[in-house]
């Protein structure tokens, strides 16, 4: 079974979208927390470079993404 290009391209662009919304989550999470939680400085805080490892991957995806679409419709016109 052979996967249309939109289909990987919708794959893509839709994780890397999850991948940075879930970087903002945690981070105004963790944002929250610290405000909550003013005499405890490491409330609510993720490993740095679980944020940074998602921040990177969410947005080499993106990018991947949207460079292959608009390859991909440069090419057919």
């Amino acid at each position: 079974m052979k996967l249309s290009r939109v289909a990987v391209h919708s794959v893509v662009l839709g994780g890397g979208a999850v991948l940075l919304a879930t970087f903002a989550w945690l981070e105004v999470h963790a944002f929250l927390a610290s405000a909550s939680r003013p005499n405890e400085p490491d409330a609510g805080m993720v490993d740095p470079l679980i944020m940074l490892a998602l921040l990177v991957i969410g947005l080499a995806l993106v990018a991947f993404s949207v460079v292959s679409i608009v390859r991909s419709r440069r090419n057919r016109s």
